[in-house]
C-alpha cells in the first residue's frame, strides 16, 4: 500500500486526534474513527459517508493498536482551481502582471470523491490518537480554493481575463500619454547606447505643434577633455501615430569638436513602452556607423 502525502497539512498522514470514547478494551468506534478523519479533511470537503470494512489488534490487549480498512466517500464544497498561463503573451509579459496569476478550473462544487485506506488507532490513558493512509491521494490533483491564492486571480479564457486586458491597455495608454507629456515639457538626460559604452546626452524639445505633430528642439553632447566642451545640435521631427522620428538638421554649438556631424536619426515607438519604465527606449543610427540603442529618463 503506498502512503501519499496530505497535501494540505503536508504530511504522510493525517495528523494525531484524540477522541474519548466508552469502548476502550474493542478499540476506537467507527464513529469516533469518521470524527478523527472528519477534522482533518481540506476546508473545502464534506465527509458524507463513512465506513469501517474490517479491524484487527495489531498490539497487545494492554497496549492495542487497532488497524482498519474504511471506505468513504466526500463531496467538495466549493470549486477548485490551479495555476496556469494565459494564452496573450503581452499579458503574460505585462509588467503589471507580476501580482496576477491565471487559474483555471480543475474540479467543480459538487464534485464526489471515494477514499480507501487504512486508519490506525492507539490508545493514550482514555483517549485514541488515531492516523490515516489513502491507498490513492485524491487530494493532489483537485485544485486549491480561490480564496487561498495571495495573488489577485483571473480565470482563464473568462469575461474577467477580458477585462483584465482592457485594463492593462488602460494601464499603457495612461502611461504612454503620460510619457509624452512628461518628454515634451522639460530637459531629459539620456544616453546612446554602442558596442564600447554609451554617450550621454541632454535632450530638450523647444516645440510641438499637436496638430501636425512637428517636433524641435536640441540635443546637447559633451566633448574634449574633462568633457568640458558642449555640442548642441538643433533637431526637428514628427510624433505621428505613437511613434516619435526626428533628426539632427544643423548646428548651434561646438560644432569645431563635433566628430559625427548631422543626419543622425532617432526613433522611439510609444506602443513599445511600458508602465513602471524609468525609461523610453528606442533606436537610433547615423550613416557610416552601426545602428544603437536609445534610452531617455523620464524621472
Amino acid at each position: 500500500m503506498r502512503n501519499f502525502p496530505f497535501p494540505i497539512a503536508a504530511v504522510s498522514c493525517i495528523p494525531i486526534v484524540f477522541i474519548a470514547g466508552c469502548n476502550q478494551n474493542n478499540g476506537p468506534s467507527q464513529a469516533q474513527v469518521q470524527e478523527s478523519l472528519k477534522a482533518q479533511l481540506p476546508s473545502y470537503s464534506q465527509l458524507e459517508s463513512f465506513q469501517i470494512k474490517k479491524s484487527e489488534n495489531l498490539g497487545t490487549e494492554t497496549e492495542p493498536k487497532i488497524q482498519s480498512r474504511f471506505k468513504a466517500s466526500l463531496r467538495v464544497s466549493e470549486d477548485l482551481f490551479n495555476t496556469t498561463v494565459s494564452d496573450d503573451l503581452n499579458l503574460i509579459s505585462h509588467p503589471l502582471a507580476d501580482k496576477t496569476k491565471f487559474i483555471e478550473k480543475t474540479t467543480s462544487e459538487g464534485e464526489k470523491i471515494k477514499l480507501y485506506g487504512l486508519s490506525v488507532s492507539e490508545q493514550y490513558e482514555d483517549t485514541w490518537k488515531t492516523e490515516f493512509e489513502f491507498e490513492e491521494n485524491p487530494f493532489r490533483e483537485l485544485g486549491t480554493p480561490r480564496e487561498k491564492y495571495k495573488e489577485r486571480t483571473i480565470v482563464k479564457g473568462s469575461d474577467e481575463e477580458k477585462k483584465y486586458k482592457q485594463e492593462l491597455e488602460q494601464a499603457n495608454k495612461k502611461f504612454r500619454n503620460n510619457a509624452v507629456s512628461t518628454l515634451f515639457s522639460r530637459e531629459h538626460k539620456g544616453y546612446l547606447g554602442q558596442s564600447y559604452g554609451q554617450i550621454p546626452f541632454i535632450l530638450n524639445f523647444t516645440s510641438y505643434d499637436k496638430n501636425s505633430g512637428n517636433i524641435e528642439g536640441t540635443i546637447s553632447f559633451e566633448n574634449g577633455f574633462m568633457r568640458k566642451i558642449k555640442t548642441v545640435k538643433r533637431i526637428q521631427g514628427k510624433f505621428s501615430k505613437s511613434k516619435i522620428n526626428f533628426t539632427t538638421t544643423g548646428f548651434i554649438t561646438g560644432k569645431e569638436k563635433d566628430t559625427w556631424g548631422l543626419g543622425t536619426e532617432y526613433s522611439i515607438n510609444m506602443n513599445e513602452q511600458w508602465p513602471r519604465q524609468e525609461y523610453l527606449i528606442g533606436s537610433w543610427k547615423h550613416p557610416g556607423k552601426p545602428d544603437g540603442a536609445l534610452a531617455i529618463e523620464l524621472n
